[in-house]
C-alpha cells in the first residue's frame, strides 16, 4: 500500500480540477455527518475530564506524534496527571473494536509503530497510553482503569465528532490543536483533489506551525524551524504559535550500546571525515515528509542520500540490504522506524531522536484552559 502524498496536491492543476466533483461530494458527506452530531441524531460521548487533541487538516504527518509526548510530558511536570489515547494503525489490534493499554514491551505489529514509540518515551512517568478505533470508547477504557488521570491527549482525532468536545475557544476546557508544517494546506482541495481532510479555515484553538527557516543549533540540539514562539492570546479565533523540532544531538546505535561509540551527529560526522574517506551516508524515514528527517541530517552529511518509504513501513525486510557496507558504512533512521526494526539490528545504524519544544507561554496557556472552572 503507497502512503506517499501525491505530488499534485500540492498545486492546483488539471488532475486535481478533474478530481473537483469528488472532493466536492466528499465535502458534502463530511457536513451531513458534522451536523448530524450537532443535531443529535449521532451520539457524542462526552468526558469527564478536559481533552487536548493534536491532529491535522491535511493527510500525512505534520509532527503530531512529537507534540503529544512533549505535551504529556510537560503536564505531567506541572502537576497533571495525563493519559494518552491514540489509534493502532495498521496493526493487528486495530481489526478489533476493542481498547487496549499499551506497554512500552508491545511491538509496532500489535499496537502500531507511533503508539509503541510513544510508550517508550511516557514508560518512565507511568503516563497510561490506550489504543483503539473508536477515541470516544478509548477514551472511557482509559479512564476505568486509570481514575487518576485528569486529562486526556489524543494523538489526532480532530474529525472525531463522536467524542464531545467544548472548546477552549468556547470558554470550555477543552482544546483542539491544529499541527501544520511548511507544506501548509497544499492546493487548498479536499480529498482526494487535494490533502485536506476537511476546509482549511476550520476552527480551531491553537496552530502550531513548524516554519522552515533553514536548521540551526541551541542548547544541544539542532533546530528545524523558528525558535521564536509567536504567540497572541488575544486572537478570537486561533492562537499561532511556531514550533521548533530538535534533533537531540545524542543518537544511539541500533544494535549497540557502546560507551565508546560516538555520541553525536558531530562525532559521527567527524568519525565518518576520518575513517571512512569519501564513503557514503544514507538515510531511511518511513515517514509522511521524509524530507523533515532528511533536511536538519545535511548540515551534518551535505551528501546524505535519503530514502523516503511510505508512511508506516512495516520493514517486514530488512530495509538495510540495498545499501552494501563496503559504500555505507553509516545509516541513519528516524525513531518511528526503529521500533520496526528488532529483526535487522544492523550495527551501521544510528537512531536519531526526534522532540517538539514547546515554549513556556503556550504551556502557560494551555495549564490555564485545563483549570478554568467547569
Amino acid at each position: 500500500m503507497n502512503l506517499h502524498a501525491p505530488r499534485f496536491w500540492e498545486s492546483a492543476n488539471v488532475i486535481s480540477w478533474l478530481l473537483l466533483p469528488l472532493a466536492c461530494l466528499y465535502g458534502l458527506i463530511i457536513w451531513c455527518r458534522k451536523l448530524a452530531y450537532q443535531l443529535g441524531i449521532f451520539s457524542a460521548t462526552t468526558l469527564p475530564v478536559p481533552i487536548i487533541i493534536v491532529g491535522n487538516i491535511r493527510v500525512g504527518g505534520t509532527g503530531k506524534t512529537p507534540i503529544v509526548i512533549a505535551l504529556a510530558k510537560a503536564l505531567h511536570f506541572y502537576g497533571f496527571k495525563p493519559g494518552v489515547i491514540a489509534r493502532a494503525y495498521r496493526a493487528t489490534s486495530d481489526q478489533e473494536d476493542t481498547s487496549q493499554l499499551v506497554l512500552d514491551s508491545h511491538t509496532a505489529q500489535e499496537v502500531g509503530d507511533e503508539p509503541v514509540l510513544i510508550a517508550k518515551q511516557l514508560a518512565s512517568l507511568k503516563i497510561p497510553l490506550w489504543v483503539g478505533k473508536s477515541r470516544a470508547k478509548t477514551a472511557l477504557s482509559l479512564l476505568q482503569k486509570h481514575p487518576q488521570c485528569d486529562v486526556l491527549i489524543s494523538d489526532d482525532g480532530l474529525q472525531h465528532y463522536a467524542m464531545s468536545r467544548k472548546s477552549a475557544r468556547e470558554g470550555g476546557r477543552d482544546i483542539e490543536i491544529v499541527v501544520q508544517d511548511v507544506r501548509g494546506n497544499g492546493n487548498g482541495f479536499l480529498l482526494p483533489a487535494g490533502p485536506l481532510r476537511e476546509g482549511g479555515a476550520r476552527p480551531r484553538d491553537l496552530t502550531l506551525e513548524l516554519v522552515q527557516q533553514g536548521s540551526q543549533q541551541y542548547d544541544g540540539k539542532l533546530y528545524q524551524g523558528s525558535l521564536t514562539p509567536i504567540f497572541d492570546t488575544n486572537q478570537a479565533q486561533t492562537v499561532l504559535s511556531q514550533m521548533g523540532l530538535a534533533y537531540p544531538l545524542h543518537p544511539h546505535n541500533l544494535a549497540s550500546t557502546m560507551d565508546s561509540a560516538p555520541k553525536s551527529l558531530n562525532q559521527l560526522a567527524d568519525w565518518m571525515a576520518v575513517h571512512q574517506g569519501d564513503k557514503r551516508v544514507a538515510a531511511i524515514a518511513g515517514i509522511a515528509f521524509p524530507e523533515k528527517f532528511f533536511g536538519p541530517l545535511r548540515e551534518f552529511f551535505p551528501n546524505l542520500k535519503g530514502v523516503g518509504l511510505p508512511d508506516h513501513a512495516d520493514f517486514k525486510s530488512n530495509p538495510f540490504s540495498q545499501f552494501p557496507v563496503d559504500t555505507y558504512p553509516l545509516l541513519l533512521i528516524t525513531e518511528k522506524d526503529a521500533v520496526k526494526c528488532n529483526a535487522w539490528l544492523d550495527s551501521r545504524v544510528w537512531v536519531v531522536p526526534l522532540e517538539a519544544t514547546l515554549s513556556d507561554a503556550l504551556l502557560k496557556w494551555i495549564t490555564a484552559v485545563l483549570q478554568r472552572s467547569q
